[in-house]
């Protein structure tokens, strides 16, 4: 009687595996990746963060503005390949689309930056 109650269990153990490996597999099926994604906007965001600060910090290492521009657009550049680059070695899915809107946003984000210099500073 014994081993019979510890082969239901081992038996609804394994039922109850398999069944949650299969809905595993089913909720990693790619999504479709459009340009206007809700993720989209993250990218652009953090991009937009990324330029701007990079800009800033920039601000404390040079007086040549385009200096500034390119470490702020060097440093979205490099995180948004390395976010990429991490999503392609396994951790996500990988998309140009994504890595775009990074780079948008950086340029947005140096431009920012750069205006608000001209503006405090002059030409």
């Amino acid at each position: 009687m014994r081993t019979s109650c510890r082969a239901r269990i081992l038996a609804c153990s394994a039922l109850l595996l398999s069944w949650g490996s299969a809905s595993v597999v089913h909720a990693a099926e790619p999504t479709p990746d459009t340009w206007h994604g809700p993720d989209k906007a993250l990218h652009f965001g953090g991009g937009l963060a990324l330029g701007g600060g990079g800009y800033g910090l920039g601000a404390v290492a040079t007086q040549d503005r385009f200096l500034r521009a390119g470490m702020g657009l060097g440093l979205a550049i490099a995180i948004a390949a390395a976010k990429e680059g991490l999503d392609a070695a396994g951790l996500g899915q990988p998309s140009a689309k994504d890595f775009t809107w990074g780079v948008a946003g950086g340029l947005v984000g140096v431009g920012i930056g750069l205006s608000f210099d001209f503006a405090l500073h002059g030409p």
